[in-house]
């Protein structure tokens, strides 16, 4: 009986000492904590061989651009902060071996041994992106992004130019396929467009009937392009030809987000509502043969994940302020010296025959929550503002919009504050809701019905 208790404290003792350990099967996980507040969105791997984080700025103090070594070391000095405070989204390794980060309205070269913002070079955009956030190199030599309902690209020495697509949705999960074009979600479509900037015919790929809201895309090691979408949660796998197979995940409505391939051969992805990492094979069927590693905890802020040098994946914690890790069945052997365990915390006794019990939540009221035009007037079909207010203690993840039962739009962190604008609404009798969930798992609904008109102003009113 005492020998696994020894061995255990073996393994404990030899990681807090420095000395190498098993890492253990694919799904261990590892937490790194963050030494500045920040809420990291954005990750990728540099050319240094570092994880490199995007702050989306949603907190006081700016908007950071941060870097942290496999072994989990980053320190104050490792985050550098942006040019401008605008939201950050998305960042990739550019041709010319910088760093390329896409905020909502600037694109930003940076220094791989970047030290000090004056050393990052800031080009501004005309406009938001549209709040979905994805930036890749191309086979040209540029950087191509999604911007509004538009494809930009930018060159390595700041020159800015854009492709207008039949999009009338946010551009998102722009990357380069396997065929030399690139390619891009749509709403509830799939497209490719050359690097000259054109969609040929039989070049955009509505999803399967029942399908909506492609969030990001990658190109698989099989010659494929495998993405994800909000509804039903799942992720999708396309051909170069435009065969679709899409596999729901195991937890239902999980909003699977980030996805990119792993070192062992399998897409990995993270869920947004699911709180999971999981991992595919390429020789899937069926959503069967998804795994899911739950992360721990709940409205982790998952959205990004990426393949580490160290063959592990490397994922944000948007509100524990952390960067994650997880190994892979091709992962390296050994835990790096500098890796600190987590300690389970102490719990506190309860006294014999008492029940603690925790105080409900305070409602949210969608009043003090939403600001939607006033119902009195006929709407614009044209152009519908909601936004989403900020309460005192409250912190809104993701947001869901619907017109007349049907989902339209999902609204996730980096993007929580900015206006919802929705476009060309049906005639006659329309009915509004937004859904707004919180990081304490509160959530909130606003409905209105509306009549709605073809004017060119904005009709304006108090909130909800």
């Amino acid at each position: 009986m005492r020998r696994p208790l020894l061995a255990a404290l073996t393994i404990l003792f030899a990681v807090l000492a420095g000395a190498p350990t098993a890492l253990g099967a694919a799904g261990t996980l590892t937490h790194y904590p963050i030494p500045i507040t920040t809420t990291p969105y954005g990750m990728t791997t540099g050319p240094d061989g570092k994880i490199w984080i995007v702050d989306s700025g949603n907190h006081t103090g700016g908007t950071f651009i941060g870097r942290m070594s496999t072994s989990g070391a980053m320190t104050a000095a490792d985050l550098v902060a942006l040019p401008t405070p605008d939201l950050g989204l998305a960042a990739t390794t550019g041709p010319d071996g910088n760093m390329w980060v896409l905020q909502d309205n600037h694109v930003d070269k940076v220094p791989a041994a970047v030290t000090q913002t004056s050393e990052i070079t800031s080009y501004a955009l005309s406009a938001g992106t549209g709040g979905f956030g994805s930036i890749a190199a191309g086979p040209d030599g540029r950087l191509w992004y999604g911007f509004n309902h538009r494809v930009g690209t930018i060159t390595t020495d700041g020159t800015i130019g854009s492709y207008p697509t039949s999009s009338t949705s946010s551009i998102a999960g722009v990357i380069a396929g396997p065929d030399g074009k690139m390619w891009f979600g749509m709403g509830d479509t799939i497209a490719r467009m050359s690097t000259a900037g054109v969609v040929a015919p039989g070049d955009e790929f509505p999803l399967p009937p029942g399908n909506s809201s492609v969030f990001a895309l990658t190109a698989g090691p099989d010659g494929n392009v495998w993405f994800t979408i909000a509804a039903p949660a799942a992720v999708g796998r396309i051909t170069p030809a435009g065969t679709f197979t899409i596999f729901p995940t195991p937890t239902a409505s999980s909003l699977p987000f980030g996805i990119t391939p792993g070192p062992d051969g399998l897409l990995w992805f993270v869920e947004r509502n699911g709180d999971n990492v999981g991992s595919i094979p390429t020789t899937a069927t069926s959503g069967a043969d998804i795994t899911e590693y739950p992360v721990g905890g709940t409205n982790i802020g998952l959205e990004y994940i990426t393949a580490g040098p160290d063959k592990r994946m490397w994922f944000n914690e948007n509100l524990p302020d952390k960067v994650g890790a997880i190994t892979t069945n091709a992962a390296a052997a050994t835990v790096p010296p500098e890796t600190t365990p987590t300690i389970p915390p102490v719990l506190t006794p309860t006294l014999p025959g008492v029940t603690p019990t925790a105080p409900a939540p305070t409602p949210l009221s969608a009043t003090k929550a939403f600001s939607l035009p006033s119902a009195k007037a006929c709407i614009s079909r044209r152009s519908f503002a909601i936004r989403i207010r900020k309460l005192p203690g409250v912190t809104f993840v993701s947001a869901v919009v619907k017109v007349n039962g049907k989902r339209v739009q999902t609204v996730t962190r980096a993007r929580i504050t900015a206006p919802v604008n929705l476009k060309g609404l049906p005639k006659g009798r329309v009915t509004v809701s937004i859904t707004a969930t919180a990081t304490d798992g509160r959530t909130v609904t606003g409905t209105r019905v509306y009549r709605t008109c073809t004017i060119k102003r904005r009709s304006r009113g108090p909130g909800l």
